[in-house]
């Protein structure tokens, strides 16, 4: 199981580097000029040239790419920002913050929502319930962000003033944003958790347990929702990796400084360090979300310990 983990572990390595890749290589195609934009208009050549030294842009692609990952890994330098020439790690560790917490939030309305609602369609499977559960799940998946934010801005905060706007000071400044990034993931969770009991549901096992008389809450809890939690946890850890990425149209709609929403800044002002910045933070985060669900679903299915432990056995 410990060289499972390292083996994971190390697998980040190239995941990084990968992406980094992929992204300095747009980055480095995308159309417009770095130095002569945070230069501003009445720069001079020698002064649009000596910003390119300092920053290296100067060099060739895959000079500035090896620079910038010998950097990142050697000393977790993720360089200065162009625009403020400040270090990006510092603004990325006051901005992830709030996009973790936003994160999180959507997760947890997920989870108390599209579970419960796929567990009760599921056991009332073609009643009324489950074709309302249904409908709300296709609505769920198929509305845009942005657009739900919009209509909860003016409901809730135009027309009722209940809950602010923008902002990200308290709780309260969490509450639109997190119900705006976690209504697709409830209804991914939900349509999820549904399909996964209607198939555990039909097994001999449920039906021996009903048939010794064991309470519904039993077998609902310790035979069904067990049995069919591997598909439910890798639609959640999925869920949690997507709800990053929908922080960028979240948290721009609700003016958060969230991480996302400096990444948007930086792609718009051409501040391609930082944008580089980020996104080794998402690839990072979500690398050890995935490493957390293979250790969960080794620590909940015994078929997976038994791989490990005839892989230990053929090893040595």
């Amino acid at each position: 199981m410990l060289k499972y983990v390292v083996k994971r572990i190390l697998w980040i390595l190239p995941v990084m580097i990968g992406a980094s890749f992929l992204v300095f290589a747009l980055l480095n195609a995308s159309p417009g000029d770095p130095a002569r934009i945070h230069t501003g208009s009445d720069a001079t050549e020698a002064d649009i040239e000596k910003f390119r030294q300092d920053h290296g842009l100067d060099k060739p692609f895959i000079v500035q790419y090896c620079d910038y990952i010998y950097k990142v890994f050697t000393k977790g330098d993720l360089g200065n920002s162009y625009r403020s020439n400040t270090p990006v790690a510092g603004r990325i560790a006051q901005t992830f913050p709030v996009t973790l917490k936003l994160t999180l939030f959507s997760m947890v309305i997920m989870l108390l929502t599209g579970i419960p609602l796929g567990i009760l369609s599921a056991l009332r499977q073609y009643s009324l319930l489950d074709g309302i559960v249904s409908f709300l799940g296709m609505i769920g998946v198929s509305m845009p962000n942005f657009w739900l934010a919009l209509q909860l801005i003016l409901i809730f905060s135009f027309h009722l003033g209940w809950l602010p706007a923008s902002g990200s000071q308290d709780m309260r400044y969490f509450i639109l944003p997190a119900v705006t990034a976690g209504i697709a993931g409830m209804a991914t969770i939900m349509r999820t958790t549904r399909s996964a009991i209607l198939e555990v549901y039909r097994q001999d096992y449920i039906k021996t347990a009903e048939a010794k008389g064991q309470k519904e809450s039993v077998i609902i809890w310790r035979h069904m929702l067990k049995n069919a939690s591997l598909p439910i946890i890798t639609v959640i850890s999925a869920s949690f990796c997507g709800s990053l990425a929908n922080s960028t149209v979240v948290e721009t709609v609700f003016s958060m400084p969230g991480m996302c929403k400096l990444l948007v800044d930086s792609i718009v002002s051409l501040d391609n360090i930082v944008v580089m910045g980020a996104i080794m933070v998402l690839a990072v985060t979500c690398c050890i979300v995935n490493l957390v669900t293979d250790l969960v679903f080794a620590a909940i299915d015994p078929r997976i310990k038994s791989q490990f432990k005839r892989r230990q056995v053929k090893g040595s």
